[in-house]
């Protein structure tokens, strides 16, 4: 019997405190690809919620003094993505997460985003925590491109 969205999940084997090291590995489509495959069993949720709060650990006033910036979404499906950026000065993030995805598909990756857009705010480059990936800034991204391998980015810039 499968588990729905939402619904009770059974924890990866070995439980919720050996999930961690089961995430541990090289950042790219590899690690990514296994924790969408095995999205049920919560692994994902933990890798998310473990890589942002290393960073935050790292960079508390980013967090605490931050200034907040909408990012600019264009395209066909711009209603359905948020983008800000939080920054000091030498420290900045910048997250996408899609919302209302129905039309899209689940997950809400790649090309599904059709033309869409955002305008990162800064001219510098980019790198996802989350898997790595390398954006550079000035000039629009695709969300196919920022969302190819997990439905949602986190990145920082790059030093």
């Amino acid at each position: 019997m499968g588990s729905q969205p939402g619904g009770p999940r059974q924890p990866p084997a070995g439980g919720l405190r050996a999930a961690p090291e089961t995430i541990d590995g090289d950042l790219g489509r590899s690690l990514s690809a296994a924790l969408l495959e095995n999205w049920r069993d919560g692994r994902i949720k933990l890798y998310l919620i473990r890589t942002l709060l290393q960073f935050r650990r790292q960079n508390p006033a980013l967090f605490g003094q931050g200034s907040y910036t909408p990012v600019p979404v264009a395209g066909e499906f711009a209603d359905r993505a948020i983008a800000f950026e939080r920054e000091i000065p030498g420290t900045a993030l910048l997250v996408v997460v899609p919302r209302l995805t129905s039309q899209l598909g689940f997950p809400p990756l790649g090309g599904s985003w059709n033309d869409t857009v955002i305008n990162p705010p800064a001219k510098r480059d980019w790198v996802d925590l989350l898997t790595g990936n390398k954006f550079t800034g000035g000039v629009p991204w695709r969300m196919a491109d920022i969302l190819r391998s997990l439905p949602l980015a986190v990145l920082r810039a790059a030093t």
